[in-house]
């Protein structure tokens, strides 16, 4: 477990993405940075960053093994935050809507064996 963990999630407007990561990276240990996709649990709580702004992210640097990546993610888009520069990502509304967790757990242990 982390020592130090901050969440940026949709953060305030007066301040850029690149701006706020900027200012906590070197805080904290890790952060996560949310919602990456569209929300499986939150109804219309959608992705808060375009494709281009991740990518900027990345080429800068911002985006690193200690950026968490978390919203809306499951098996089908997981292998996209490693070209995205993320170190991790959080699943939560997938393990929450699923039924059989022994085999969403072997089945993302195999994702991220794959992806590694």
């Amino acid at each position: 477990m982390p020592d130090h963990l901050i969440i940026l999630s949709k953060m305030k407007k007066e301040r850029t993405f690149n701006q706020e990561m900027e200012m906590y990276k070197d805080q904290y240990h890790y952060v996560t940075l949310s919602p990456i996709f569209d929300s499986i649990s939150k109804q219309g709580y959608n992705a808060a960053f375009s494709a281009s702004e991740l990518k900027s992210a990345m080429e800068k640097g911002i985006i690193n093994h200690q950026v968490i990546a978390l919203g809306g993610i499951d098996s089908s888009n997981m292998h996209q935050l490693a070209k995205m520069g993320f170190g991790g990502a959080a699943v939560l509304g997938t393990i929450w809507n699923h039924t059989d967790l022994l085999s969403l757990i072997e089945e993302l242990v195999l994702l991220i064996k794959h992806i590694n």
